[in-house]
C-alpha cells in the first residue's frame, strides 16, 4: 500500500497548485462561503461565514487536515486489497477529487465504481466528467475545473506534476 503521507502530500500539492489562499472569507461561483485553500468549514464542523479571517499557517494547516481526513474517506470506499496495489498519483488524484468536490459525490460516482471493478483506464476518463459547476440552477463547465479534473486524470494515469 502506498505511504499514505505521501499519498496526502501529493494531494496536497495538486490541490493547491490550483486553490490559491484567501485568508478573509468570500463567496465562491456558487455562492457558498469559503476561505484559506477552498475550506468552506473549519475542523470543528462550523461553516465558513461572511467577513471571517484566517491567518496563512492556519489556513495551509486546515487545507492539510481536511485532505488528511479525504484520504480517510477513500480508504473508507476502496477495498483494502485494491488499496494495495494502486500507485500512490491514483490515490492523490482520488484525494484531491474528494477535497475538491466531496465524498458524497465521489462515493456514488462512475469513478469510483470503475476503480473497485479494477478499471483504471476507464477511472481516469471520468474525472473531466466533472468539468462544471451549478450557478443560478444551471450546469456551467467551469475552464478551471476543466484544468484541475485534466489535471487529475494526468496524475491518475502516472504523469507527474509538474
Amino acid at each position: 500500500m502506498p505511504n499514505s503521507v505521501e499519498v496526502v502530500q501529493l494531494a496536497t500539492q495538486l490541490a493547491w497548485s490550483f486553490e490559491g489562499c484567501e485568508l478573509k472569507s468570500y463567496q465562491d461561483s456558487r455562492g457558498i462561503w469559503t476561505i484559506g485553500r477552498g475550506s468552506t468549514f473549519y475542523l470543528d464542523g462550523e461553516k465558513v461565514g461572511p467577513n471571517q479571517t484566517i491567518t496563512q499557517g492556519n489556513a495551509d494547516l486546515l487545507s492539510t487536515q481536511v485532505l488528511m481526513h479525504c484520504h480517510k474517506q477513500l480508504t473508507s470506499m476502496i477495498p483494502g486489497d485494491l488499496m494495495d496495489v494502486m500507485e500512490t498519483g491514483q490515490l492523490a488524484a482520488c484525494v484531491d477529487f474528494i477535497y475538491n468536490t466531496g465524498d458524497g459525490p465521489f462515493r456514488t460516482s462512475t469513478l469510483l465504481r470503475h476503480i473497485v471493478n479494477g478499471d483504471m483506464d476507464a477511472a481516469a476518463m471520468e474525472f473531466i466528467k466533472w468539468d462544471h459547476v451549478h450557478i443560478d440552477g444551471k450546469l456551467v463547465e467551469s475552464l478551471g475545473l476543466k484544468r484541475r479534473k485534466t489535471a487529475e486524470e494526468l496524475l491518475f494515469q502516472g504523469v507527474p506534476i509538474e
